[in-house]
């Protein structure tokens, strides 16, 4: 599951360099606001995975709380 978390952020990140590189060269202002607009989604996108990878994290850290309590 992480390794697809991980993925997905990366290949969102490269979307939004790409957004940001088109956005520079716009030849209009609505191409720009698009590209513009574009940039934001996928940050926000962004910030869910990484939300997204942290709750992971503390799942797992919970899990092992757990299990290891389970052991003693």
């Amino acid at each position: 599951m992480e390794r697809i978390i991980m993925e997905h952020i990366e290949f969102v990140k490269g979307r939004i360099e790409a957004a940001k590189e088109k956005k520079q060269h716009a030849t209009d202002l609505h191409e720009e606001g698009i590209q513009a607009g574009m940039v934001i989604a996928y940050e926000m996108e962004l910030n869910d995975l990484e939300y997204m990878l942290a709750c992971y994290h503390k799942h797992q850290e919970a899990r092992k709380f757990v299990y290891e309590g389970a052991i003693k």
